[in-house]
């Protein structure tokens, strides 16, 4: 059984990873034309860096809820480390 996904945890966290979008958008147009980000946008795009720890604290989180039901001990975490290899390892080939 599958456990029920977190709805308000999985929006904090596209939260927090538009905000890091956000910080990287704004930092880049300041680079290339100083003048073009007002003061306002500048100073929220400093809450970016702040998301990237709010998304991987919340990224463990889910992480850890969705696999409490799963048996402990070494073989249990040998199958997961090799389903999130096989999952995440490809992509960066690609």
């Amino acid at each position: 059984m599958r456990p029920k996904s977190i709805a308000s945890l999985q929006i904090l966290r596209a939260y927090a990873a538009l905000a890091v979008v956000f910080y990287h958008v704004v930092h880049e147009i300041s680079v290339q034309s100083p003048d073009s980000v007002g003061h306002y946008l500048e100073e929220m795009s400093l809450r970016g860096p702040s998301g990237v720890d709010l998304f991987f604290v919340i990224s463990g989180f889910i992480m850890l809820y969705n696999h409490k039901s799963d048996s402990s001990g070494w073989n249990s975490s040998k199958e997961f480390l090799i389903k999130r290899v096989k999952r995440i390892y490809p992509v960066y080939w690609v």
